[in-house]
């Protein structure tokens, strides 16, 4: 499976793995029902891995008549797309006969099914007893396919577009025993920290408040160890009061990533704590990773903001507008 890797954190720290979202299923909660299982369309990255034997496959002529395979667009059997494998003789009952695997992918639409991409593969693989695994990663218009009786490794690297539909199964004809499951997705982080706020929302709603939290903030100044930190942008921000806590949204001046920054997006919360005027804060930084180990904010009588990042032995202060 991909694992992805960001250089820069930030307030911004100097080290940090992307959001990355992994799931992984036992194959007995199916009993004898088709696994089926959901994985996130959202993601700009999506891989799903399966591990699996099939039992009791004869030598015989032709296509063999048992095989497994991954599903995705998942409608029914008769309406889905699917990568799947199965082994076969190559000239049965002659002395050149040898086995191979096909690696198979497919369309099925209402039963029929059309072929889009073949490769038949003899060493690395299972084909007589034993498990093979099975991935298919999906990023950037391209779909990769991997297999191997131990490491799986590339096979197949086509155009794809990734699922649109949630619904996925493992499919198969013959005794088949699934061994493992495991999804992997990159989650959407500009998605997940989107608000419903507009800055005219904000404009009528500052006007009347009687919060002194609520209104619009921005930059004072820093103290950043440089070796674990670096600063991510001079922001302005809005806070807003919801529930019992204060929504930190974005509204300019980020340097770091900026592109990935728009007005009103979600840059931190504040949840009260027994000490007046002390935050127990959420960041996130300008790779939209969430720093929250020991971090707070304090308001003093001045109405300056600060944040604090105790273990990046940094800081940032606001002012409000």
């Amino acid at each position: 499976m991909k694992h992805l890797f960001s250089i820069i954190l930030a307030i911004a720290v100097v080290f940090s793995c992307n959001s990355q979202k992994r799931e992984y299923y036992d194959p007995l909660s199916w009993g004898d029902n088709t696994p089926e299982f959901n994985v996130d369309t959202s993601g700009v990255f999506i891989a799903v891995e399966a591990s699996g034997e099939l039992k009791g496959v004869k030598e015989r002529r032709g296509s063999s008549k048992e095989w497994w395979g991954i599903a995705w667009n998942y409608v029914d059997d008769a309406n889905c797309c699917m990568a799947r494998i199965g082994v076969r003789n190559t000239d049965f009952g002659d002395l050149t006969d040898s086995r191979v695997l096909d690696l198979t992918v497919v369309e099925r639409h209402n039963g029929e099914e059309a072929v889009k991409h073949v490769t038949t593969l003899e060493r690395g693989v299972s084909l007589q007893k034993g498990a093979n695994s099975l991935a298919v990663e999906w990023e950037s218009g391209r779909m990769k396919l991997f297999i191997g009786a131990k490491e799986p490794e590339l096979v197949m690297d086509v155009e794809c577009p990734k699922p649109v539909e949630p619904q996925c199964a493992i499919l198969y004809s013959g005794r088949f025993k699934l061994l493992s499951l495991v999804t992997e997705s990159e989650e959407n982080k500009p998605r997940l920290l989107t608000s419903t706020y507009s800055r005219t929302v904000l404009d009528e709603r500052f006007a009347s408040s009687v919060d002194p939290l609520e209104g619009y903030w921005s930059y004072l100044d820093r103290e950043t160890d440089d070796s674990r930190a670096r600063l991510g942008g001079r922001y302005d921000l809005a806070i807003v009061k919801e529930g019992d806590e204060y929504v930190l949204l974005y509204v300019d001046g980020a340097e770091v990533n900026s592109s990935m920054w728009k007005p009103m997006m979600i840059k931190g919360s504040m949840k009260p704590t027994p000490f007046k005027s002390h935050y127990d804060l959420t960041w996130y930084d300008s790779m939209m990773e969430p720093m929250d180990d020991d971090t707070f904010s304090m308001v003093d009588g001045d109405m300056i903001l600060t944040l604090k990042f105790p273990v990046y032995r940094s800081q940032l202060r606001f002012y409000k507008r």
